[in-house]
């Protein structure tokens, strides 16, 4: 055993880091059809955080992040959106609801509507509006 506390209270802080900020990294692995338990997803978000994919502070490095996820290269198209309805013609994205255009949640959005939320309840989602759109294709 080589310093078991240490690594726990590691565990602990990076476990709260997910839980406040990595919706971003949950509504990729939803994007590309990565479907696991929570727990599993989880540790991949804290490995890629590990491996760099991931900062500390749970901002998604998307090409490498996608890559490690798929084997696949990704492009991100980043779009400034006003409604939902422009996205309709897409399949699967990541969209973040703000309600002050600051920061704010991001949810998995399918033809429009939002079908992914890794979070119980967001208030940016039940109070805010689209303003931004993350869309990928593959290389």
């Amino acid at each position: 055993m080589r310093y078991p506390q240490d690594m726990a209270e590691s565990i602990a802080s990076r476990c709260s880091m997910i839980g406040k900020n990595a919706c971003l990294a949950f509504t990729y692995m939803w994007c590309v059809h990565l479907d696991c338990e929570n727990g599993e997803a989880i540790k991949i978000v804290s490995d890629n955080m590990r491996r760099g994919n991931i900062e500390e502070d749970c901002t998604v490095k998307a090409e490498p992040f996608l890559q490690a996820l798929t084997g696949k290269k990704y492009i991100v198209e980043k779009k400034k959106i006003k409604s939902l309805d422009e996205l309709k013609n897409i399949e699967r994205c990541a969209v973040l609801f703000s309600i002050d255009g600051i920061g704010g949640h991001w949810v998995g959005v399918e033809f429009g509507k939002v079908a992914f939320n890794s979070k119980l309840h967001s208030d940016n989602l039940a109070n805010g509006k689209p303003i931004s759109a993350r869309i990928l294709k593959v290389a």
